[in-house]
Parts: C-alpha cells; sequence; structure tokens
C-alpha cells in the first residue's frame, strides 16, 4: 500500500493493526492487512457480557466479538491476535468478568491485555457518569487473571499504571511464549522513537544516550500557503516559523536549515513520515 511505498518496511519485526470495535473488522480489511505485510491484530472485547457492553455504550454483542474473531482466524490465520478486557466497568461483576475471560481464552488469542478501568477526561463514559466498581472489587477481578491466565499458558510480559485507574491497580499484558508484543515493551520502557501519521498525532524522538525529545503535532491555527496546505514546525510545543524566523537563536536557525527531523506529506490522501535528519524538529504540511 501508500504507506509500504514510502517507508522501508524490508526490516520490519513487528507490524500491529488496532482492529477495534467487532463492526469494523470486514472480510475486505483484513486481506487487505495480510497483504500488507501487518504481523498482529487487536481485537478488544473489553468484556463478554451484553448488559456491560450495553452500559458502557457499545452497540455490538459478544457474539459479534466471536464472529469477528473467527472471521480473522479463517481469512488471515498466521496473524496473532490481542484481545483486551477491563475490570471494573460500570454494571460488572466478579462474576461477569470471570466469564468473560474464560470466553476469551476459549478463543485462544496470542495475547491477552487486563485493564482496569481509568476515566478519560471527554469521554462517553466519564461524560455521563457511570459509576464504576469499588477498589475491592476491581481486586477481585485482577486477582482471578492472575490466577487464570497462568492457568492457561499465558505469561505477563509488560506492567503499566494509569492515573485515576480502578483501585490503582495496574494493566498487565499477557502472551504465549515467543508470541510478546515488543511494541509495548518498547514503550513502557521509552527505548524507542514513536513516528506519528496525521494530525494530532505525537512524535517522539529518543536519541543515544536515552535522552527524549518530544514534537506533538497541533492541526488547528495555521495559515494556508498558496498551494493550499500548511506548513509549521514545532518544538517541545512551542511553535516555530519555517524559514527560522521565530527560533531564538542563529545556531537554532542553521540547525533548521540543515535538517528537519520529520517531514509529514500528503500522498493519495496519507500523510506519511519520512525521515531527513537530526534536527530536533517537526516539519508538517497538511491539506485543507
Amino acid at each position: 500500500g501508500c504507506l509500504a511505498e514510502h517507508i522501508d518496511l524490508t526490516h520490519n519485526l513487528e507490524y500491529t493493526v488496532e482492529a477495534g470495535r467487532p463492526d469494523t473488522v470486514t472480510e475486505e480489511k483484513l486481506r487487505a492487512l495480510r497483504e500488507g505485510g501487518v504481523t498482529r491484530l487487536s481485537i478488544n472485547p473489553q468484556t463478554m457480557e451484553d448488559r456491560v457492553l450495553s452500559a458502557i455504550g457499545r452497540k455490538h454483542t459478544a457474539a459479534d466479538i466471536e464472529r469477528a474473531y473467527a472471521l480473522c482466524r479463517e481469512t488471515f490465520p498466521e496473524a496473532r491476535v490481542n484481545m483486551d478486557l477491563i475490570a471494573g466497568l460500570p454494571g460488572d461483576s466478579p462474576q461477569g468478568f470471570r466469564l468473560s475471560l474464560e470466553k476469551v481464552l476459549q478463543m485462544a488469542p496470542e495475547n491477552v491485555t487486563v485493564h482496569t478501568l481509568t476515566r478519560k477526561r471527554g469521554s462517553d463514559m466519564n461524560e455521563a457518569s457511570l459509576t464504576g466498581l469499588d477498589g475491592e472489587t476491581v481486586g477481585e477481578m485482577v486477582d482471578y487473571s492472575l490466577r487464570k491466565l497462568p492457568e492457561s499458558g499465558y505469561a505477563p510480559y509488560y506492567l503499566y499504571r494509569q492515573k485515576f485507574s480502578a483501585g490503582g491497580y495496574e494493566n498487565v499484558g499477557w502472551a504465549r511464549a515467543g508470541t510478546e508484543c515488543l511494541y509495548n515493551v518498547a514503550m513502557m520502557e521509552e527505548l524507542c522513537s514513536v513516528l506519528s501519521l496525521g494530525a494530532g498525532g505525537a512524535t517522539k524522538r529518543v536519541l543515544p544516550g536515552g535522552k527524549i525529545l518530544r514534537c506533538c503535532m497541533a492541526a488547528e491555527g495555521t495559515a494556508p500557503e498558496e498551494d493550499g496546505s500548511c506548513c509549521w514546525l514545532q518544538r517541545q510545543g512551542q511553535r516555530i516559523d519555517p524559514a527560522g524566523e521565530s527560533v531564538g537563536s542563529e545556531g537554532e536557525r542553521e540547525r533548521v536549515e540543515k535538517g528537519i527531523l520529520l517531514q509529514i506529506r500528503d500522498l493519495k490522501g496519507v500523510i506519511v513520515i519520512m525521515l531527513q535528519g537530526e534536527c530536533p524538529f517537526l516539519i508538517m504540511k497538511n491539506k485543507h
């Protein structure tokens, strides 16, 4: 596809796509992903309890998740599959969580990630003021996963905790031997640079020695150029004129002129990242 035309994927070790909700999983998409070199898919039920799915505003059912998973195995059998569950969802119970985990294990994905409910600002769940479960109940769910997953042949390979997680519990990734997700490990350890495609994404550059530079792309507040596109630079959240006029020193202006860390171009409707040097700046062109 367009991505492979502009970025060398020859030595790629892992290629993950978040398939997301089951209604987004189709045979056509799965075949395209397979042809494009994808190696890992995430199909995220969050729960296999229909009443809980309804309570959190999901329009699909557990049966839809099972159909999507079966279609993936039939169409793309060599893909490694991850499935997410969330402990602490409104309307759920320890028994409901146990049933959800057991149904997921019956499908036998290579990876299972057990999250604890974390309220995100602006999410439908947060805006609706839905009540999650208390910490003790969430702990009972998490404890069950800690017993059941090893019994089923999975081992924990990464862990992280988010702010405002239910009961203060962590998120744990589980995998069958040899199927661990390299991306998850690298992200938790801050080992690799992240190149973000598309307006609003966040790009992170890890330099030799471990120094981390973060450049966040803003999609608003830019003036169009004569060709109808927008072009701007950012460095650690500060807008910088592409010509270097607002850069504070001659030295930094020279660095802007000599090399740009990233260039994002709109090609066939896809914004593509190209590496162009070691300067910690981001240049972005985006069609209106």
